[in-house]
């Protein structure tokens, strides 16, 4: 279990196959699936890069949660859930699934590193880059 603290009030984060059931069944998304798709988007999508998507998450994980989140909260947030979301591959002996989405995190915050230094990237992966550069 983790935590999160937003606006001074701190939330337990805690991914359980009974939480992951939850989720999926107000969302759709299916957090021990992250290939899984709702209406064309992956699960892995819309937790790394969602805005709506993963404050819809967050509620349907943390019935008390507030999503009125200011942008420069959902990062912190998302570093606290990937971790957590990586254990919960860990626990179910997933060691594969857990490195794999560990390592995707790890490099889509490193590409928006350089992003952000003035290195030419957009930190979008390829799929979402194309569809928005037409």
């Amino acid at each position: 279990m983790k935590q999160i603290q937003v606006k001074g009030v701190t939330y337990d984060l805690s991914l359980t196959v009974g939480a992951v059931k939850r989720v999926k069944s107000v969302t759709g998304f299916d957090l021990s699936r992250p290939d899984s798709e709702v209406d064309g988007v992956d699960t892995a999508t819309a937790v790394m890069y969602g805005v709506i998507e993963f404050s819809d998450i967050l509620a349907a994980l943390i019935p008390s949660f507030n999503a009125d989140l200011e942008p420069e909260e959902l990062t912190p947030i998302r570093n606290v859930f990937i971790e957590e979301w990586v254990n919960f591959f860990r626990r179910l002996g997933l060691g594969e699934l857990a490195n794999l989405l560990s390592q995707s995190w790890k490099e889509l915050t490193q590409a928006v590193s350089i992003g952000n230094t003035g290195e030419p990237s957009t930190g979008l992966p390829d799929k979402l880059e194309s569809s928005q550069m037409s």
